[in-house]
């Protein structure tokens, strides 16, 4: 006898596993020979459809001990302690500590009406796909510190400091670029290799940016950048998460918000060219012709400079705040967040105050020492 649910019901559905059952009105003798014919250690025993407990081989041997009339009809040795069943909306994580701490080989799935539907093992739930039970869109944020992780409502990885210390380091670097560029250009200028000093103007934040996008390529960033498009990639396909779909995965990620920065640079450095005489103009021709070069030049940018091979343990590391984010979805995931909570784990607070931390301290030493340097 086996029971076939037609429920249309996701989550645990997914990975319940048929498995036969026998009615309360067998006697123990006939139960008993059943789990020895299929060579089971347990049964589902139910009244209908009804999941009311399971018989197992220590029943057998409970009925022997007591010498119980072997035609006696299970439903009356049943354990009143019967195992608790899950249900559909039941979140992973809880079924996974259920079976590790009842040391369960499986539970028992029902329906809301304790209908029995079948049963899940941890092998299953570890082989199977969870795309149902996963943030239908992952952001993240590259750090030095490694990978920030956020749906809006969860977040895992970098810490709020280290968040913070990104954004102080980042535009720092940025900051370092530009005047190191300008100082560059304007060395060759009183050198007379560049005759018009309309092209130091025009041609430092060009050549910061090509400074910035080598010093990401050269160092971890670009490797630890590859890594947080894998792990979107991985959490958003469904794939299970393992060492083998991180390196499966694409390295190239089409909304990676990258391509703003470069796209930034981008529009400056053809303001700065002056090609208008109108404010307005110019304007207008910086912006259109920053999106052409951002748009032509954009996967070339990412391939070459943004993302490249990651080491095994950078891998690694990426997994881990894969599992944790999902781990805390199993717990949460419909919660409902207001802007500003989502804003603020979009970790771009903690990035704009490392920047503007950054900034005034810059401001004040340039008053301070009387700097002649670019803010």
């Amino acid at each position: 006898m086996v029971v076939n649910s037609k429920s249309k019901i996701c989550l645990l559905t997914q990975y319940a596993k048929e498995h036969p059952v026998v009615s309360a009105d067998f006697s123990i003798q006939a139960a008993a020979e059943f789990i020895r014919s299929n060579g089971y250690y347990f049964v589902p025993v139910v009244v209908g459809e009804k999941y009311i407990g399971v018989f197992t081989e220590l029943d057998v041997l409970h009925s022997l001990n007591h010498h119980l009339n072997p035609s006696t009809p299970i439903r009356q040795i049943l354990d009143s302690n019967k195992p608790a069943p899950v249900y559909p909306d039941t979140p992973i994580k809880e079924v996974f500590s259920r079976l590790g701490r009842e040391l369960l080989p499986y539970v028992v799935l029902c329906d809301y009406n304790d209908h029995y539907l079948g049963i899940i093992s941890a092998s299953h739930l570890l082989a199977g796909k969870t795309s149902e039970i996963r943030p239908r869109c992952i952001s993240g944020i590259t750090t030095p510190f490694g990978i920030y992780l956020s749906d809006g409502n969860l977040s895992s990885g970098s810490t709020d400091l280290g968040m913070v210390v990104s954004g102080f380091i980042y535009l720092f670097s940025i900051l370092i670029s530009l005047n190191v560029s300008y100082i560059l250009l304007k060395s060759i200028y009183h050198l007379n290799i560049i005759r018009d000093i309309y092209y130091v103007d025009s041609l430092y934040i060009p050549l910061a940016l090509l400074m910035i996008l080598f010093s990401i390529k050269f160092s971890s960033l670009s490797k630890i950048h590859c890594v947080q498009h894998m792990s979107s990639k991985v959490i958003e396909s469904g794939d299970v998460i393992r060492m083998e779909s991180f390196y499966n995965t694409s390295r190239k990620f089409s909304s990676c918000r990258a391509n703003y920065f470069v796209l930034v640079f981008f529009i400056f450095s053809f303001y700065n060219l002056h090609i208008a005489d109108q404010l307005f103009w110019n304007i207008m021709f910086s912006l259109s012709a920053g999106i052409c070069l951002n748009y032509v030049l954009k996967d070339f940018i990412h391939q070459y400079f943004l993302v490249s091979k990651p080491s095994y343990q950078q891998v690694r590391r990426g997994l881990r705040v894969c599992t944790d984010i999902l781990e805390q979805y199993q717990f949460y995931p419909s919660v409902e967040s207001n802007f500003i909570n989502r804003f603020r784990l979009s970790g771009a607070p903690y990035l704009l105050l490392g920047s503007g931390i950054c900034y005034l301290l810059l401001f004040i030493m340039k008053l301070i020492l009387n700097w002649d340097i670019i803010l």
